[in-house]
């Protein structure tokens, strides 16, 4: 027989809400992709995680949308993982809002040259 896969009911959802208010339409793309990149989870297939861009507000959030029935020592792991989850996005989106402005100071730096 084949391998047992989940089956996406049975998956714990997570979706994180990404703030785009400052990122130019034409980089939101990337920036969510770079965000996606720094989230990804190791291997688990009990987990579907998705990334969506909010236009209009800089705030992140994390929400799972399908919490699992487990039982208390689960649940207090699954809020465990989603915190560290939410201060690894928060992180991410740091490290890119830095990269940004160094690529700005950069160009900023070229065109007065």
């Amino acid at each position: 027989m084949g391998e047992f896969k989940t089956k996406i009911k049975d998956k714990i959802i997570i979706v994180h809400y990404i703030g785009v208010k400052n990122i130019c339409d034409a980089d939101v793309f990337d920036y969510i992709n770079e965000v996606a990149n720094a989230m990804q989870m190791q291997e688990d297939d009990s987990v579907v995680q998705y990334f969506v861009p909010l236009s209009g507000t800089s705030d992140v959030r994390i929400e799972c949308i399908n919490p699992v029935l487990v039982g208390e020592e689960k649940y207090e792991e699954a809020t465990r993982k989603l915190n560290e989850l939410e201060a690894k996005l928060k992180q991410a989106i740091k490290d890119f809002n830095s990269k940004q402005k160094d690529k700005d100071h950069l160009q900023a730096e070229i065109l007065t040259s």
